[in-house]
């Protein structure tokens, strides 16, 4: 129960919270009208809406999980800032790591926040509409420049290329929108309606973007977890037709691998299927190759990625800086831009968000209700990380970034609920000979007490 004297701090935490997806779904539009103004107007808001939101919740005791999050994130900064001195451009690449501290004390704000449900409520609601601007605004454009045609699938790479041109990022706008979308689901919990709106969202961001991605790391997250409960299963046959999946499919992804290493499929077969990411990988691995302990530095790629790219391609530096934005992959990123020693980090950091995941899927919580969306998105946001660079390690300035690291937000905070509500209900305490013994709640269903499902350890 909420006390009086905390009514107002939960209203205006309400309002305050307001103004971050508000800010993410109209950055895209905006950023088309005026690109620097969008840029410039993101940072300040977001960062500036979470100091707010910190000072409001700082009396708030500290969860475990909130402990191992602050850890995560600051053996992150630490670890990174060592490749950041040793750039080949430190003034460049020390700014960007500036931009990392910065995204990390919003992640740490929001988690504090989203430990007051109806905070969180209104965040998740705001980003459902955040989620439809953005499809809006892809149906809108592709209706203006096209009409109301289906055109081929060349075609919509053609009227991609444009709309980036015209300042229309389609594959960031594509991903915010599913992303906003899913991360609101975790909060919320799927109903018919929100079914409704998220179909409408994968249809326009399939259909009408040119980009094979969004439905793929879809499909990809959904099978995956379907398989990793058929696996867990009570039943034999599940487990066993789980099992033999399993093996066929790691047999098909030995073949892969084994057919792109001894280049069996050639260069200018792997680029066509990667739709030309295969380039800028290639460029990203003999880079890392070169310097594999620290890397060359954020945003190193602008140095020489246009000179660097194989065969036919012959770019500027002002040209490959508007098509690719990075390596197109983020644990290639990592790899060329910082190394082995930040790469490790930044592993560290996804293993923390789908093990968050993997225990609100999985264990047994009060206060959790909504089964395994938390996992289903960890698992998006992990696919995607193939394909994109914006995201958990990203370079800390667009929308999918802030809503990554907003996700690992609601994914501590709802361990941290359980923290909260266990706390709260085990204050009634007796003193028997001595020793202090807690009456926590039993779990629903269950006809013997529980050991509590709040601590990381299994």
């Amino acid at each position: 129960m909420i006390e009086s004297g905390q009514k107002g701090n939960v209203l205006l935490s309400q309002m305050i919270m307001m103004s971050i997806p508000a800010m993410l779904g109209i950055y895209w539009p905006l950023f088309a009208l005026n690109a620097d103004f969008a840029a410039v107007i993101l940072r300040p808001v977001i960062l500036g809406s979470a100091l707010m939101l910190a000072l409001l919740w700082c009396g708030k005791p500290l969860t475990e999980a909130e402990i191992q999050l602050a850890g995560i994130l600051t053996l992150l900064v630490v670890t990174l800032l060592v490749p950041s001195i040793l750039a080949t451009d430190p003034a460049r690449a020390l700014k960007e790591w500036a931009k990392l501290v910065l995204i990390a004390i919003v992640c740490f704000a929001l988690a504090r926040a989203f430990r007051d449900r109806s905070t969180a409520r209104i965040y998740a609601i705001g980003l459902v509409l955040s989620a439809s601007v953005m499809g809006l605004f892809l149906l809108a454009n592709y209706v203006t420049s096209i009409g109301l045609t289906v055109p081929t699938y060349e075609a919509l790479r053609v009227y991609k290329g444009q709309a980036a041109k015209a300042g229309v990022e389609i594959n960031a706008i594509a991903f915010s929108s599913l992303f906003s979308f899913f991360s609101a689901i975790c909060i919320l919990g799927a109903t018919r309606i929100l079914w409704a709106v998220g179909s409408a969202l994968l249809l326009i961001c399939t259909f009408l973007t040119g980009s094979r991605t969004p439905p793929v790391i879809t499909v990809g997250a959904a099978v995956l977890l379907i398989m990793i409960a058929s696996l867990r299963s009570r039943s034999v046959t599940r487990r066993l037709v789980a099992w033999i999946c399993t093996a066929c499919a790691g047999v098909a992804l030995i073949a892969v691998l084994w057919i792109t290493v001894s280049s069996v499929a050639g260069f200018r077969t792997m680029s066509k299927l990667s739709e030309g990411r295969w380039d800028v990988w290639s460029v990203a691995l003999t880079k890392f190759t070169e310097r594999p302990i620290f890397g060359y530095g954020y945003v190193s790629w602008r140095d020489d990625l246009a000179s660097r790219l194989p065969g036919e391609y012959k770019l500027s530096n002002a040209m490959a800086e508007h098509i690719v934005g990075g390596y197109h992959n983020e644990v290639m990123t990592a790899l060329a831009e910082q190394g082995l020693v930040g790469t490790a980090a930044v592993a560290g950091l996804f293993w923390f968000m789908l093990r968050c995941g993997w225990l609100l899927a999985y264990r047994r919580w009060l206060t959790w209700r909504h089964g395994r969306w938390a996992l289903f998105v960890g698992i998006f946001a992990l696919l995607h990380s193939n394909f994109e660079v914006s995201g958990l390690f990203g370079y800390a300035q667009d929308p999918a970034d802030y809503l990554s690291y907003g996700f690992l937000a609601i994914l501590v905070a709802s361990i941290s609920t359980e923290d909260d509500y266990l706390r709260s209900a085990g204050s009634a305490v007796t003193i028997q000979s001595g020793n202090i013994h807690a009456r926590l709640p039993h779990f629903a269903g269950s006809d013997t007490q529980t050991k509590p499902a709040v601590a990381f350890t299994d």
